[in-house]
């Protein structure tokens, strides 16, 4: 019953204009603004380590836009997943980077597409396969119900899904064989073994090492890039960089270094629209203290 009412809900919001549906979600990201809860506390934990050198009132100001467009990112999901594919691609702007894709793409070896939680990384992927074949790694939803309507409204534009399995990790390295491309968010806490402590706006956090083990063994082009939610409901800019090649040569730790940096870079050109409300140092190296 739940799954359902959100479905209905989603199908809802997605036909409303843009401008609407971020007003809605600026309006929600208010609310946890200004009354106590523990995505507030998180976001505000996380912007006083990454950002410890500026001014308080500059940080306040940061984590009451960080609310605002997270209430926006949550909002937009509807119009990602179910508004028809021609409307969400027009709804891009502008693109920087596109030589990147383009570059990568001649080379005919296959590319590694980080997008890490920053804008509306959703969009991302209805996007990208639009430059070549595309597989990405993801999470099963937590609710059952939604797994086929939502699998089905994310591979609608050609992206592939493959869950984060064994066979799943087969399929990304068969991709980059066949030369396309693997999408990766890198920003999450991994399982047990499959991260290492590596900083984070100066600060050790978990990271996955597979993307790194990746780049290293297929040898393989690596972009980072994101959607940047442009204000007033115009719309989205989709930037891409080109991820140091260190990245490829190892060791690892050097590699996930790079990886981090890469990641870091983006998210201080948007910093508002990172998805600071996630514990991203929740897990601690031995004997540090805790943080949450």
């Amino acid at each position: 019953m739940r799954a359902r009412l959100l479905l209905v809900l989603l199908r809802l919001v997605a036909r409303l204009p843009l401008r609407v549906v971020h007003g809605l979600g600026a309006s929600f990201g208010w609310l946890l603004y200004v009354t106590p809860n523990n995505l507030r506390r998180v976001a505000e934990t996380n912007l006083q380590l990454a950002f410890p050198d500026i001014a308080d009132v500059a940080r306040r100001q940061l984590l009451r836009a960080t609310l605002i467009e997270s209430g926006k990112t949550a909002m937009e999901i509807g119009v990602m997943w179910f508004r028809p594919l021609d409307r969400v691609r027009g709804l891009v702007k502008e693109i920087r980077g596109e030589a990147h894709f383009r570059e990568l793409e001649a080379r005919g070896k296959g590319v590694i597409a980080l997008t890490p939680h920053l804008g509306q990384w959703e969009l991302m992927g209805l996007i990208t396969p639009e430059y070549m074949p595309m597989t990405s790694l993801y999470r099963p939803m937590r609710m059952a119900e939604l797994e086929g309507p939502i699998t089905a409204a994310r591979e609608r534009a050609g992206n592939r899904l493959q869950p984060t399995t064994v066979q799943g990790v087969k399929e990304v390295y068969a991709a980059l064989r066949r030369g396309e491309m693997v999408g990766i968010l890198p920003d999450q806490d991994p399982k047990d073994e499959g991260g290492a402590f590596v900083p984070f706006f100066g600060v050790d956090a978990y990271t996955m090492t597979f993307v790194c083990r990746l780049a290293i063994r297929s040898g393989v082009g690596v972009l980072v890039g994101y959607a940047e939610r442009l204000p007033k409901g115009k719309g989205y800019r989709l930037i891409a960089h080109a991820v140091d090649p260190a990245i490829n040569e190892g060791p690892l730790e050097n590699s996930l270094k790079v990886m981090n940096q890469a990641v870091e870079a983006c998210i201080r050109e948007a910093p508002a629209q990172y998805q600071w409300i996630y514990k991203r140092w929740k897990r601690r190296p031995d004997g540090a203290p805790k943080i949450y």
